[in-house]
């Protein structure tokens, strides 16, 4: 409870006026003016809520999350019904990748305030982690209908929706936001996002430059613009804003993250490779220090799927018909996304993206809220997995409708391909692969989001993670009945791309194609970091990019140590 200190009538409007300064400070980006004012409400009352609560938010916008969770924690002690507080520790939480318990404090805080929009937003936030895409949205609708113009409401509706890949509906509130305001920096991103992943390259150029106009310190806007084209030197007035605002960012602020990784493709597109390098080193470092990503456990985790997941059990399921699935699996940063787009183009493909059925139908099935361990899953019965399977193809008919062909890359699946075999035993799979330093780099020249990708940002963890990812994939093959599990190489792709084709086909089972050759017209939307990049015709320009990098990347030399030796 919030301990009572008496002040004078001069004390309590100097803590007003502390506390209104403090406040406007924070939200015009001012975190040293924020703090100051802190500093002076803490001599007039030392454990006054609003005071650790300015001081949490302020811990959050540099990136000090463990000092926020610290000052968060204090404000909840000192004011246990304050559900904006309450919010925001949730918020914190679920930054560090604590979805049970930003869970908690979302839901604690609704039951204090059941009108909160902060607690809405974040209760919402915390389903799409877990997948729950369609009960966020019907939980932010619910609170639109209480607050129809309430703009954050909006946007944590079109975050959903795209979640949930229903980009009209995305649109649609974007829309209506900048209709009200046409200033909007967040809707104007947000719109380019939708034209980018849509392929139309022009609108999002547009739409970004006017978002950064709007706000010249939105990191996430020029992230974007980095990546919508190769930066040249005739861009100097681009690259010089940038390198403004990065150099005024906090240190270790999600910001100056997100700088870092936008300069670094800039100096890398100017083949300034060591400064680049520099930056990326930046960028992972403050990631890092934000992660709880356990590389061990996840070795340890994959390496488990293997003893447990053997042919005999992979093989025990029920035969029944379905619909042909196709499972595109790989690392990050593979090819993966391009050979998606080639099968989209197939008449009978209906692409799905990266979408997260499959875990969701598991968790809708076992009626749990966390994907089990692999002995957990291993112990399901032939009945338990043929019902996850009709799981899965209900989620994806509700939102595609009944097609002949759909076409899965999450990339999570890696370590269910066995479970997934044993739900939809008819399914293929499709491991692309690259050389492993292209791919070790890919991974670390770009801005992956998302507890899946912790192993990310070290170079050493993320090759301990690729060599047991591989050894997975390995296994997979081995175990698979023949003709289910096929192999495509990116380079052999790039390098004869009508052959290959017929190949990919041919072992997914589909009649050839022209159109598949065309892979960059596909209409459907790529939520990857590929999004650019597969909207242009087959080049080998990024094939052996590593070279450049050669003396940075020794920490992968067990990936392929000839080549890094060898130069």
């Amino acid at each position: 409870m919030v301990k009572r200190v008496k002040l004078s009538n001069n004390g309590k409007r100097k803590l007003a006026q502390l506390l209104s300064g403090a406040s406007h400070a924070l939200q015009q980006g001012d975190l040293d003016g924020c703090l100051h004012a802190c500093d002076q409400i803490e001599q007039l009352w030392p454990t006054h809520p609003d005071q650790l609560h300015l001081r949490g938010l302020v811990a959050m916008a540099t990136g000090e999350l463990e000092q926020a969770e610290l000052f968060l924690r204090q404000a909840t002690e000192a004011a246990p019904a304050r559900a904006d507080v309450l919010a925001s520790l949730g918020n914190v939480l679920l930054h560090r990748s604590d979805t049970d318990a930003a869970l908690i404090c979302y839901r604690r805080a609704l039951q204090l305030d059941g009108h909160d929009i902060a607690s809405h937003l974040g209760l919402a936030a915390a389903m799409m982690v877990l997948e729950q895409h369609e009960q966020a949205i019907e939980l932010l609708e619910q609170a639109r209908k209480r607050k129809p113009g309430d703009t954050a409401i909006r946007m944590g509706l079109f975050q959903a929706c795209h979640a949930a890949n229903r980009y009209a509906d995305a649109r649609r509130h974007l829309e209506a936001i900048v209709a009200r305001e046409p200033d909007h920096s967040e809707a104007r991103y947000g719109l380019a996002v939708l034209a980018l992943e849509s392929g139309e390259l022009a609108d999002a150029d547009r739409h970004i430059r006017l978002a950064i106009r709007l706000n010249p310190f939105y990191a996430d806007a020029w992230l974007v613009l980095a990546d919508l084209r190769t930066i040249e030197a005739a861009d100097e007035g681009d690259v010089q804003l940038m390198r403004q605002v990065y150099q005024q960012c906090p240190a270790d602020s999600d910001a100056r993250m997100k700088m870092a990784f936008a300069l670094a493709k800039v100096m890398d597109d100017l083949a300034d490779y060591d400064a680049a390098f520099a930056l990326l080193q930046e960028a992972h470092a403050i990631r890092r220090s934000q992660c709880m990503f356990d590389v061990e456990a996840e070795v340890a985790a994959l390496a488990a799927v293997q003893t447990v997941m053997t042919q005999a059990l992979v093989n025990d399921c029920v035969v029944d018909e379905h619909p042909a699935c196709l499972f595109v699996i790989g690392m990050p940063r593979s090819g993966t996304t391009l050979v998606e787009q080639v099968l989209a183009m197939h008449p009978a493909v209906t692409a799905l993206g990266e979408n997260g059925h499959f875990e969701a139908a598991v968790r809708d099935v076992l009626g749990c809220t966390r994907l089990p361990s692999p002995a957990q899953l291993s112990v399901l019965s032939a009945d338990q997995c043929a019902a996850i399977g009709a799981r899965y193809l209900a989620r994806i008919e509700h939102m595609h409708g009944r097609q002949a062909c759909y076409c899965d890359k999450t990339l999570s699946h890696v370590a269910l391909v066995g479970l997934i075999h044993r739900a939809l035993p008819h399914a293929r799979f499709v491991h692309v692969h690259r050389h492993p330093l292209d791919t070790a780099l890919s991974i670390y020249k770009n801005n992956l989001q998302g507890a899946y990708f912790g192993y990310a940002h070290d170079l050493a963890e993320l090759a301990c993670y690729f060599a047991a990812s591989q050894a997975l994939l390995t296994h997979w093959r081995k175990i698979l009945p023949a003709g289910l599990f096929c192999e495509l190489e990116y380079e052999q792709l790039v390098r004869s791309q009508e052959e290959q084709t017929r190949t990919l086909l041919a072992a997914c089972g589909l009649e050839w194609s022209e159109e598949c050759l065309h892979f960059q017209r596909a209409s459907h939307a790529v939520q990857t970091a590929s999004a650019v990049q597969v909207r242009k015709p087959l080049s080998s320009r990024s094939i052996g990019g590593w070279r450049h990098y050669r003396w940075h990347l020794m920490s992968l030399q067990a990936l392929a140590p000839e080549d890094l030796m060898a130069g």
